[in-house]
């Protein structure tokens, strides 16, 4: 039964995913038309996943969407063992170290310079100052 309700609960999450915008912890709309902006991506990934699990696995998707596109036809820069949840903890650690920057750029290349930060291989992705 168990089993059953948490399946029950991952279809709604991806469904809800799929219709409307994230919402942060507090329930405030983090989605918007285009680009998320870097404020968005660390509300939505500041999020505790025992608080709103939804808004962790849009943090979850979007980071692991970015590497993805941008990795295509690129050789990988992220260590193999890092998993999704890594990539969440370098872009928090990076909004910690630079907090004056999620207000003030686009989503993805708050990603970027954390992955750039966090792993010297990846130096060659787009960020701040390229």
């Amino acid at each position: 039964m168990r089993l059953l309700l948490n399946a029950g609960r991952a279809v709604l999450a991806l469904g809800l995913l799929a219709t409307g915008p994230a919402l942060s912890e507090a329930g405030e709309e983090v989605g918007g038309k285009g680009w998320q902006t870097g404020a968005q991506i660390e509300a939505v990934c500041s999020v505790e996943p025992e608080r709103n699990a939804i808004a962790l696995t849009f943090c979850l998707g979007y980071l692991q969407g970015a590497l993805d596109a941008f990795l295509l036809g690129r050789a990988n820069c992220i260590p193999e063992d890092i998993d999704a949840n890594g990539l969440r903890a370098a872009v928090l650690e990076h909004v910690r170290r630079h907090p004056d920057r999620a207000g003030k750029i686009r989503g993805p290349l708050l990603v970027y310079d954390a992955f750039r930060e966090t792993w010297p291989s990846c130096a060659h992705m787009p960020g701040l100052g390229r």
